[in-house]
């Protein structure tokens, strides 16, 4: 396993930093899009954990289970930042998934998450950083960090 010689930052990492397909609005847009984005994952982990569990994957049903609830911190934390600065909005639903064969679920999750990993999160930090929003810097990053784990485990 390798070790980092140092704390993981916005500033100190980079990993693959945007491929530019992500679509970036001020900060408070962006963390409304996290905010969906994460709630869309987590039900689709959820969805997944259960079709894990179906084919007798037990293992990797208890993966997708802990990154589902992960996701809805990252939800928690950013619909804190929102709330902060718009009250009066209100939470997505969670979009009705499925999951299939638990190979092409494993698949679906590490792309997800490395698009979050690569292009969305960075965006989203610098866009936060330009306006000085270091709260919502703050809380990017660590959904940022937190998703290269998912896609790694995934993978």
């Amino acid at each position: 396993m390798k070790v980092r010689s140092e704390i993981p930052t916005a500033e100190n990492t980079t990993n693959m930093n945007g491929f530019g397909t992500c679509e970036v609005g001020t900060t408070l847009e962006n963390l409304k899009a996290a905010i969906g984005g994460e709630t869309g994952a987590s039900a689709k982990y959820a969805a997944f954990a259960k079709a894990a569990k179906e084919q007798g994957y037990d293992q990797i049903a208890r993966l997708f289970e802990a990154t589902s609830a992960a996701e809805q911190i990252h939800i928690g934390l950013e619909y804190k930042l929102v709330a902060e600065m718009e009250p009066e909005f209100e939470k997505p639903a969670a979009p009705d998934c499925e999951g299939v064969q638990t190979d092409l679920n494993l698949i679906s999750g590490a792309q997800g998450e490395i698009f979050e990993t690569s292009d969305m999160y960075p965006a989203f930090i610098a866009k936060a950083q330009e306006e000085g929003n270091a709260k919502a810097v703050q809380v990017f990053t660590r959904a940022k960090l937190a998703e290269s784990v998912h896609a790694e485990r995934y993978l």
